[in-house]
């Protein structure tokens, strides 16, 4: 969902142990860039973006889910930042990095809970296949097959019947207004079964969003072949690299990080995780 901006992005010596200067900058680039294309995604489709001095805040009516304040520039700031959190009844959202150790204890006792874990996850595909796998295509949504990918897009997902509606007219907007995001069905040997957007603003990035498929064809195997899939695509828009954004529901407090970001390989890709930051719920009453 949404992680720190590298707008305030500073780098943790003991969070990069064994990076180099260079390898510190170019993290912080591919971050900000990563950012760019989830905000085009949230403000595509109607979430309010406000840019203050030291944080960010978003809000959406109709889906509150999203409602977060991110990109906390220092420590020191995050009584502004939960005043603001109050304000939208929202997520507050502060990095894993070890200058925010003290800052996160203060919100755990005093009753904060943390729910979130966000991850930006990204992967180099300049010298990535162009050959797609030949179970899955691409199909572009035309003006008159938006209503069923919508459609699609609400009944896998499994939302409720009152959200088509507030769905159907947050996907109309984007689709018209946000030359950036590009809406596809996803088809598996020959069966239209799930959705996905790839966002690509031509700033070398392309972010993956709304990927879902029919529960019958959601396997591991498929889910493999999607990717490749959506790679080859990423490339013909121009991108280079392709991020998502992986957001889950937690537990526990996770420590800070401490370690050089894990590097996983997956469709042939080389996937890092350039940033986690934990989403705090605040308390009742």
């Amino acid at each position: 969902m949404i992680t720190r901006s590298a707008r305030h992005r500073t780098c943790d010596a003991t969070q990069y142990v064994g990076w180099s200067s260079r390898q510190r900058i170019g993290l912080i680039t591919e971050l900000s860039r990563a950012r760019k294309v989830n905000e085009i995604w949230l403000t595509g489709w109607g979430c309010l973006l406000e840019r203050l001095e030291h944080f960010c805040v978003i809000e959406n009516q109709n889906f509150s889910e999203y409602n977060a304040v991110y990109d906390v520039a220092e420590p020191k700031y995050v009584p502004a930042a939960v005043e603001q959190t109050g304000r939208i009844k929202g997520i507050l959202y502060l990095p894993r990095e070890t200058e925010f150790v003290d800052a996160r204890k203060g919100l755990l006792d005093t009753g904060w809970q943390s729910v979130l874990r966000s991850e930006t996850v990204v992967s180099s595909i300049a010298n990535g296949s162009r050959r797609s796998d030949p179970l899955i295509s691409l199909e572009a949504v035309e003006e008159q097959s938006l209503d069923f990918w919508v459609r699609l897009y609400h009944s896998n997902y499994g939302m409720a019947k009152e959200l088509l509606e507030p769905n159907r007219r947050r996907w109309e907007v984007a689709f018209w207004s946000e030359p950036a995001i590009h809406f596809y069905f996803v088809i598996v040997d020959g069966e239209t079964v799930g959705t996905v957007q790839l966002v690509a603003p031509r700033n070398d990035f392309c972010g993956i969003y709304s990927l879902t498929v029919r529960d019958h064809r959601n396997g591991i195997l498929v889910l493999r072949a999607i990717a490749r899939t959506l790679i080859v695509e990423s490339i013909h828009l121009g991108a280079m690299w392709i991020c998502y954004e992986r957001l889950r529901h937690i537990k526990r407090e996770p420590g800070p990080l401490t370690l050089i970001p894990a590097v996983t390989r997956w469709c042939g890709a080389e996937w890092q995780t350039l940033s986690q930051d934990i989403g705090y719920k605040m308390p009742k009453g």
